[in-house]
């Protein structure tokens, strides 16, 4: 996800970057979003950006996608 951010953004995580990719994993047939739809499946979970941790937390699949809105599907900031 980071390496996507920064080819594409020139940023280590954008903000709202992981709403993005999960919209592009879940919504667009490219090689990236199907990579990205098969590791959070693998993996079980999402990564996030929390800004109380000022880094990057790994969340239950289940989880992020009970959380996910469809109004935060933008282009990151």
């Amino acid at each position: 996800m980071r390496d996507l951010s920064e080819e594409y953004y020139a940023s280590g995580w954008m903000q709202g970057l992981e709403h993005y990719l999960w919209n592009l994993a879940l919504r667009q047939n490219t090689v990236e979003g199907q990579m990205l739809l098969r590791c959070a499946e693998i993996s079980g979970g999402w990564w996030i950006w929390d800004d109380k941790v000022d880094g990057h937390v790994f969340v239950p699949l289940a989880a992020w996608q009970s959380a996910y809105r469809e109004d935060e599907m933008l282009e990151p900031a």
